[in-house]
């Protein structure tokens, strides 16, 4: 997850806190020293209590798709990598082949495996999970979630998935989808101008609404276990 660090128009530099919540990475803020959820983005102790970071839209995928889509990227590298660094990717590792979570799970939720990734969007007080599974045989779901028409996507070349707000240009947009195109890239159609859409980015290529773009909203992408624990009342696609 990405959040902005700017709060009431004072950037704010975090550290982590060595203690998780939920199943959750807790991190400070060095003006305050307030704990902060990583998972929700909220701050549960100290001056900012209360206090919500602005997640921003990111993508988990491999540095090789990514720098295919993106040759000009910049990236962040460290020079070597330290003997508690390699111990920590060792336990991450290991973490993440077995079925066991890191303190157990706060609200069981049968509907899905713990440790099944689900792509999980929160508006307000509605909150609604979708397998990935699912979404990788199913492609797209248009949906509307507390008033706002949304379709989520998944993109196979860069194994990514995304949600965007179907509203253009003071229309609501219906999709369908279409395949990949010619350089692999998976496209929509929207029903109501016939326009092509890329799920990678919500770039509108060809048609009346060519060079449109759909917002990207706010996601998580995480386990099952993770999801119900903060949204235990979720509603699961």
């Amino acid at each position: 997850m990405v959040y902005s660090r700017i709060i009431n128009r004072k950037e704010l530099t975090f550290g982590h806190a060595g203690r998780t919540l939920r199943n959750a990475i807790v991190f400070y803020d060095t003006a305050t020293n307030s704990f902060w959820s990583q998972f929700v983005g909220e701050a549960v102790q100290g001056d900012y209590t209360g206090t919500s970071l602005v997640l921003i839209p990111s993508m988990i995928t491999t540095w090789e798709k990514w720098k295919k889509e993106y040759p000009n990227t910049v990236a962040m590298k460290t020079n070597e990598i330290t003997m508690m660094q390699e111990m920590m990717q060792n336990m991450n590792k290991s973490y993440y082949a077995s079925s066991t979570t890191m303190m157990g799970e706060f609200v069981e939720d049968v509907r899905l495996s713990a440790k099944e990734f689900v792509l999980g969007y929160a508006h307000g007080s509605v909150a609604k999970a979708y397998s990935i599974k699912n979404l990788v045989k199913n492609k797209i779901y248009n949906e509307v979630l507390n008033e706002i028409p949304i379709l989520v996507g998944y993109h196979l070349p860069t194994n990514s998935s995304k949600i965007f707000d179907r509203f253009v240009m003071g229309k609501e947009l219906t999709f369908e989808y279409a395949g990949p195109d010619e350089d692999g890239i998976e496209i929509v159609i929207d029903v109501e101008t016939g326009s092509s859409w890329r799920l990678l980015d919500g770039l509108a290529i060809e048609g009346t609404l060519k060079g449109s773009t759909l917002q990207i909203l706010p996601s998580h992408l995480s386990y099952w276990f993770a999801w119900t624990d903060h949204y235990p009342n979720t509603d699961l696609n």
